[in-house]
């Protein structure tokens, strides 16, 4: 699942009160009626041109529409930076960096800059290349992506590797858990050999010692993550009161990287229940 699609279904899950639509757009109009309202376009200013692109997938007011980046998306040369006007107000607007055509390719993260209200300005991120962009933004009603491509001439900021990890959810009357997921990003080359183990130990001091299942799927240069086993998440909610400590060792080629957390005290603010991970030493970056 792509992080565009993830971050819409979560906010979707999350809220519990929105129609998720799926299928083309005539067929997310024709079951969804008159009352189906998209978000407004996004209007993509390039050079001496500007385009109006529809978001393919949002989350707009009482309603969800899914969908799918276009396989040809607006080609929008090689301008030295992009402009984003949006009608609406308090939206804040991110970008995803794709190289164009790749399988599972690694991506770079870029945060759009309002220079006034409802305009944006976005600079190359990553090598310079080409790029399927995806914007995704949000703000009170709801929130959109669209896509377009853009071949940069320049390079711009490189991301730093980054770590979270999900064990421990709060419940209704006590702790909870759905399941065990850990994720590392943005690493400066993908390791041939990788062995992560965690322990989570509860205030009164018992504690689960265990190694996360990885994910083999398809997966960014750089990019590592683990699901499961679901079991060993029950089990350490049964470990005793909160809070949580979780300590992690991750073993990349032979060198080992610790990081230690707590829970709920480092929890992500708008990404529960997860939580971030600072490595130590320093997991190694692109350069």
């Amino acid at each position: 699942m792509s992080w565009l699609r993830a971050m819409t279904v979560i906010a979707l899950a999350a809220s519990g009160a929105v129609a998720c639509i799926e299928g083309t757009d005539q067929d997310r109009v024709d079951r969804a009626g008159d009352d189906l309202v998209p978000p407004p376009a996004v209007r993509v200013h390039y050079g001496d041109e500007s385009t109006a692109l529809q978001p393919w997938i949002w989350c707009y007011l009482s309603a969800c529409a899914d969908g799918a980046p276009p396989p040809n998306p607006l080609e929008v040369g090689s301008p030295e930076q992009i402009f984003v006007e949006y009608p609406l107000d308090h939206w804040r607007f991110t970008a995803n960096f794709q190289p164009a055509g790749e399988p599972c390719p690694r991506t770079f993260p870029a945060r759009l800059e309002e220079t006034k209200p409802g305009r944006f300005v976005l600079t190359p991120a990553g090598y310079a290349d080409e790029y399927d962009v995806h914007l995704f933004g949000q703000g009170p009603e709801g929130d959109a992506s669209t896509t377009f491509r853009w071949t940069t001439t320049f390079d711009g900021p490189l991301p730093t590797p980054s770590a979270n990890v999900s064990i421990i959810a709060a419940g209704a009357a006590q702790s909870d858990s759905y399941g065990v997921e850990m994720q590392v990003q943005d690493l400066g080359v993908a390791p041939d050999q990788v062995h992560a183990r965690i322990t989570v130990t509860a205030a009164d001091g018992d504690s689960l010692t265990f190694s996360p299942r990885p994910d083999d799927q398809c997966r960014a240069d750089g990019e590592l993550y683990w699901d499961g086993p679901a079991a060993k998440g029950k089990q350490a909610t049964r470990l005793g009161p909160a809070p949580f400590t979780y300590d992690i060792d991750l073993t990349l080629d032979g060198q080992t990287y610790n990081a230690v957390a707590t829970w709920p005290d480092d929890l992500i603010p708008h990404d529960k229940p997860y939580v971030r991970l600072h490595f130590s030493p320093a997991l190694p970056a692109l350069n």
